[in-house]
């Protein structure tokens, strides 16, 4: 019978001897003691690293989000929230240049509050501007979302009619007309003549040489003969 491996050593000498060394078994626990506080070193970094990523990821979203206000703000009347007189020109020699290219109809409208000074000379032009708003929004209801809606200026305001035909366009502006006439707004002393109303011109790109003041002009130029033919109506140019 063979004789018997003798077993090997469980742990190598030099840990059995570090074991039975104080010295050493205290040097041992000290390094121990230093990688665990390395160890906890290095997960509270990782921690503040995430935070760090995270309130940078935040700060860019907010970053992001107070710049599209601002744009929004650059473009925006601050009292009707419809679009501004400056992006309303932008945006109406930009659809006139794709309506020519796509030769596609478009309209657009003027409108102007009849008896407006009237009503605020009256009331007051914080009661005036509360009206501007109403309107305003009468307005933006009865068209599309794809309509441009701005503040031309004072009690004005007009509307580029995306792909509308002068037959479209009539309809989409009696239906705004019928709208604020319906808003039944009238002065503290409710005279007839303090009844609030619009009058509305409509002019259609016929010519392909028409320009974005020359549109203008021709719808503006239906709105004041509107305003001449006793308000409250509307006048294709």
């Amino acid at each position: 019978m063979a004789p018997s491996t003798p077993p090997k050593d469980v742990f190598p000498m030099h840990e059995k001897n570090a074991a039975e060394n104080p010295i050493e078994k205290r040097r041992l626990l000290r390094e121990i003691e230093r990688l665990k506080g390395e160890n906890r070193e290095l997960k509270r970094g990782l921690k503040e690293l995430k935070e760090l990523k995270d309130h940078y990821r935040e700060t860019a979203r907010e970053l992001k989000a107070a710049r599209e206000r601002m744009a929004q703000l650059s473009i925006t009347d601050p009292l009707t929230e419809t679009y501004n007189y400056r992006y309303f020109m932008e945006c109406l020699e930009l659809e006139l240049k794709r309506a020519r290219r796509y030769e596609y109809p478009i309209s657009l409208m003027m409108l102007d509050i009849d008896n407006f000074k009237i009503y605020n000379d009256t009331n007051g032009h914080m009661a005036g501007d509360e009206v501007l708003k109403r309107i305003a929004h009468a307005i933006k209801d009865e068209v599309r979302q794809t309509d441009i809606v701005a503040r031309y200026g004072g009690d004005e305001f007009t509307v580029i009619l995306i792909k509308t035909s002068q037959e479209e366009a009539c309809q989409i502006a009696e239906r705004v007309r019928e709208t604020v006439e319906n808003l039944g707004v009238c002065s503290k002393k409710t005279r007839p003549e303090d009844r609030l109303s619009v009058s509305v011109g409509v002019s259609t790109l016929h010519s392909q040489s028409l320009s974005p003041e020359g549109l203008v002009k021709t719808a503006d130029d239906a709105l004041y003969e509107a305003k001449r033919a006793g308000r409250n109506r509307m006048v294709i140019s």
